[in-house]
């Protein structure tokens, strides 16, 4: 009896090494994560169909969620637990805080023969991507902040919205809508760009990064925050921001799922190009595009282009790295699912992608039109501390407490500079 059980051990290897011979590939199931909103979780379902069609060994589950904030929470678990998903979109501000959990990601200068790296500018992959040696991500999109309009509403208000605005043609505007009609506000901002708009005065007050890399210290002054605490003060009292009691509710969702701009209630809204897609298609109404507000004396135009939307890494728990970054290199460079993305995800970094994309205008024209505004004078590259986010949630307390008239401006900016240094002393102990 042993000796039969041994044959038909035997036996069954022997299939089992026929069958790889003549195709029968080994099944492979990887998980895939995103953030966005419809237009872009419908044309990645997409893609991943097209590359199951071509792999039908391989089968990717898809989970995506709507925004960054329940995506990065989610990842976070889930990278502690060591669960998370094989192929992971990355939003280049993680850059810092991923790197220094290296151990969590695959390398992929382990994988760069595989990957299409002739088509991507390797200034851009080793500001946004590279970090001490460590690869994190292959980047995907272009992307630039920008003010989407509602080119109707604004028309029944007698307003143009000029392409490039200054900090005091918001306000202005923002009282001209209030004058007509009280219930209607000029200027819905997402939560997350209170502190992008600080940094972009910041950039056009300074004409360098706010923070300084090497010795850890703020480059701007006390005064600087004041006037951006007194801006945002003006925009409150004149009403020309809806009140933060009624917007902090939604986070950071994008305008496709603002009630107030789809209804005509916020008559703009600030946006990024690699969302934009999803805002237009979701918006019953005609969609303009304006860079976001530029002081007339800027030293630099800090519009911040971000120049990079997201890129996508691999885990490092996944059990299939090679098969992961065949996806990915794919993905961002097969002519199949350049046309099935589109500008899902802003307008691409791959210049193949980006070739393919202008000569079959499959470019949305208000996407192209917001890279082209805020790169038409240059971009300046944000570096790790500008991106910090144990820094963003120090500043969040005080955008919020002078919105919500609970500081002053003088206030806010003398207790916001107190604990950025406290938060910035940490930073450096912790290097």
């Amino acid at each position: 009896m042993k000796r039969i059980l041994s044959i038909l051990c035997i036996l069954s290897l022997l299939f089992g090494c026929f069958s790889v011979a003549f195709g029968e590939e080994e099944k492979i199931t990887l998980r895939m994560a995103w953030w966005g909103g419809d237009s872009r979780h419908e044309a990645t379902l997409k893609a991943i169909a097209a590359y199951q069609e071509l792999h039908p060994n391989v089968t990717i589950e898809p989970e995506y969620v709507g925004n960054t904030t329940s995506y990065l929470s989610k990842l976070n678990n889930e990278l502690g637990a060591k669960t998370a998903p094989d192929i992971l979109q990355i939003d280049y501000k993680w850059l810092k805080d991923f790197t220094d959990q290296k151990q969590n990601f695959v390398n992929l200068y382990d994988y760069v023969d595989k990957l299409p790296m002739n088509q991507l500018a390797e200034s851009i992959v080793n500001t946004y991507c590279v970090r001490d040696g460590f690869f994190l991500g292959i980047p995907i999109g272009l992307n630039a902040l920008c003010i989407n309009t509602n080119i109707p509403a604004l028309t029944d208000f007698g307003i143009e919205f000029p392409e490039n605005p200054s900090w005091e043609d918001i306000i202005e505007m923002g009282k001209k809508v209030q004058e007509k009609d009280s219930s209607k506000y000029l200027l819905w901002i997402q939560t997350g760009h209170y502190y992008q708009l600080f940094r972009s005065m910041m950039f056009q007050r300074l004409g360098k990064n706010p923070f300084n890399e090497e010795t850890y210290q703020p480059n701007f002054t006390v005064d600087d925050v004041v006037a951006y605490f007194t801006w945002l003060k003006e925009a409150v009292d004149t009403k020309t921001i809806p009140p933060l009691e009624e917007t902090e509710i939604y986070g950071k969702v994008f305008a496709n799922e603002i009630p107030g701009w789809l209804e005509g209630r916020y008559l703009c809204a600030t946006s990024g190009a690699s969302t934009m897609a999803t805002v237009i298609n979701a918006s019953g109404f005609d969609v303009g595009v304006a860079t976001w507000p530029m002081m007339a004396d800027a030293k630099a135009y800090g519009t911040m282009t971000s120049v990079l939307s997201m890129m996508f890494g691999v885990s490092a728990n996944s059990e299939h790295p090679d098969v992961a970054v065949d996806f990915i290199s794919w993905y961002s460079n097969d002519e199949t699912a350049i046309e099935i993305m589109k500008d899902a995800r802003g307008i691409p970094i791959n210049q193949k992608a980006l070739g393919i994309l202008i000569d079959k205008n499959m470019v949305m024209p208000q996407v192209k039109k917001a890279i082209d505004l805020a790169t038409m004078d240059g971009a300046m590259s944000e570096n790790a501390l500008d991106l910090n986010t144990s820094l963003t949630a120090t500043f969040d307390y005080y955008y919020q407490a002078v919105g919500l008239n609970q500081m002053s401006p003088e206030e806010a900016a003398a207790a916001y500079m107190d604990e950025l240094a406290r938060a910035l002393e940490d930073l450096k102990a912790a290097e």
